[in-house]
């Protein structure tokens, strides 16, 4: 049995005390909500809303999800009226989201794919879809810096992307990864498959409007909590599934 003298324990005891206090949220006394808005597709059980949305409730506020097509997003939370947040864009969008204040840390990867029926295709480079029809979504600024001269189309939506796809009036749509998957899998579409590799990955960011600098610092706060709460939550998960691989080999 460990053994700990009276000053170890009385060290444990305000330790434990500390971080339980630190994690407490703070309620405000009249609740504030702060409306995010971010594209089509996009639900409230993903990770990145799931994220943002206890950083938020951690300092009393609460956070509601917006859908809108994504440029429309972008111009809402620009002028920041009915929309009071970008839920995750890329740091290379800040000059776009002039009016709104980019957040750290980084909340979630964003992988960005390829989608197409067509099975004969590689693409390996940005470079590689010269030639193609390709379609992506408005305000996916990272896609259209990355294509350059490469001619492409813009679309409101991802399944409007899919549905041009699926039509033949399109040979491939660069969209996320993930999300796209997601809403391939809501519209029961296996038609449509995800190439690999992915073209590029960036990390994403929340942005908030100006008008709410006062919560910048305790919503930076929370979200490091909560960003470091779940990569230990992750650790242990892979800890525990090495050690069961290890005892329970195939």
């Amino acid at each position: 049995m460990l053994k700990m003298d009276l000053s170890s324990l009385v060290r444990l005891s305000m330790l434990i005390l500390l971080v339980t206090w630190i994690s407490q949220p703070v309620v405000a006394d009249d609740t504030k909500t702060i409306r995010i808005g971010t594209l089509h597709g996009i639900q409230k059980h993903h990770p990145t809303f799931e994220i943002i949305q206890e950083a938020y409730r951690r300092i009393g506020v609460t956070a509601e999800l917006v859908t809108l097509p994504y440029e429309r997003s972008e111009y809402e939370a620009n002028r920041g009226r009915i929309i009071d947040a970008e839920l995750a864009r890329t740091e290379e969008a800040s000059t776009a989201l002039a009016n709104l204040i980019r957040i750290e840390p980084s909340i979630f990867p964003v992988y960005t794919s390829v989608f197409t029926t067509r099975t004969n295709l590689e693409i390996t480079s940005w470079e590689s879809l010269r030639g193609l029809r390709i379609d992506t979504v408005r305000g996916m600024h990272t896609v259209a810096d990355r294509l350059g001269d490469i001619p492409f189309n813009e679309v409101g939506s991802i399944e409007q992307s899919i549905q041009r796809i699926l039509s033949g009036r399109s040979d491939v749509a660069v969209l996320p990864g993930f999300e796209t998957e997601q809403v391939l899998e809501q519209l029961n579409i296996t038609s449509v498959h995800r190439l690999t590799p992915d073209l590029e990955t960036f990390l994403l960011y929340h942005y908030l409007h100006q008008k709410h600098a006062d919560l910048v610092q305790p919503l930076q706060a929370s979200l490091w909590q909560v960003i470091s709460e779940r990569q230990l939550q992750q650790a242990a998960l892979q800890d525990n599934d090495e050690q069961f691989e290890h005892h329970y080999p195939n």
